[in-house]
């Protein structure tokens, strides 16, 4: 994502990078926790076209407004039995990632606030 972010004249300088995140909700719970360590209260997504949804819903849901960012029309280069495949699949994922944030809002929330307070001494 990286290189089309950079290819369409982002500078590389302002990319903030999650490589440790091993799945969708913590990749959120990482940039929920980056945003308040900054006092920042709104997101640009960049992620593939079937993937923003459930990212967007993820993060209104812990209070982060957010917008897509440059992002392709169409399959992104996908072949289309690999589109297909992803997009089933985040249609299984959307309730289960809806449910688990629901149950874990109070516990998420609370975490990120402590990573603000730890980043702002």
């Amino acid at each position: 994502m990286a290189d089309l972010l950079q290819a369409e004249g982002v500078d590389p300088g302002r990319l903030i990078l999650d490589e440790h995140s091993r799945d969708t909700l913590e990749n959120v719970i990482a940039a929920l926790g980056f945003l308040r360590a900054r006092g920042l209260g709104r997101a640009i997504i960049c992620t593939d076209a079937y993937h923003l949804p459930r990212v967007a819903m993820m993060l209104a849901l812990l209070g982060v407004r957010s917008e897509p960012g440059p992002i392709g029309a169409g399959r992104g280069g996908a072949q289309r039995c690999e589109w297909w495949r992803m997009s089933a699949r985040e249609v299984l994922a959307y309730p289960y990632d809806l449910a688990l944030v629901l149950l874990r809002r109070r516990e998420i929330l609370a975490h990120t606030n402590s990573m603000g307070e730890t980043a702002g001494t």
